[in-house]
């Protein structure tokens, strides 16, 4: 699913207007197949609306990489100082995935790149701690971007998925 206000797609965006996107994508799922098994996977941006979408839906399972607790936290870490600043230029934008992660009940994998610095490695952790059962890696070596493609995390991937 592309973010309605991303990738081209030409529209107003807010978290309320992407979360509702996550959600309709799922009920049309449902509704072609009402036996689909829907597996939710997020990397950084998109580790918020698939925590949200498996925290209010059944999900067979969730895959977070390089998620993040809030918006707020981010910014407050990338920008310290600037806490008010921040969360007032966030609102309707707040993407608190640690407010509904005890809501989560799918199976959960959350890998984090040890050298990322554009999402601290510790809300991955904080996040984790938060899901019950959920799986946490450390991908040594990988920053934000290089999580794709890297033989660790598909390991760490192949070895989630064949427990299902």
């Amino acid at each position: 699913m592309e973010y309605p206000g991303y990738a081209g797609i030409k529209s107003a965006t807010s978290e309320r207007i992407i979360f509702t996107a996550a959600i309709s994508a799922y009920r049309k799922i449902r509704t072609m197949n009402k036996n689909a098994v829907v597996h939710v996977s997020g990397y950084s941006l998109g580790t918020a609306s698939a925590s949200y979408l498996a925290a209010n839906c059944s999900v067979k399972s969730l895959v977070l990489a390089a998620p993040f607790t809030s918006f707020s936290e981010v910014g407050k870490t990338l920008l310290p100082g600037m806490g008010y600043i921040v969360d007032m230029a966030l609102v309707g934008h707040e993407y608190k995935s640690i407010s509904w992660a005890a809501m989560i009940s799918a199976p959960t994998l959350i890998v984090h790149g040890k050298d990322d610095t554009t999402v601290p490695f510790s809300q991955g952790e904080t996040l984790s701690k938060s899901i019950r059962g959920s799986v946490f890696k450390e991908a040594p070596g990988a920053g934000h971007n290089g999580l794709i493609g890297r033989e660790k995390v598909i390991e760490f991937s192949k070895e989630f998925y064949q427990k299902l």
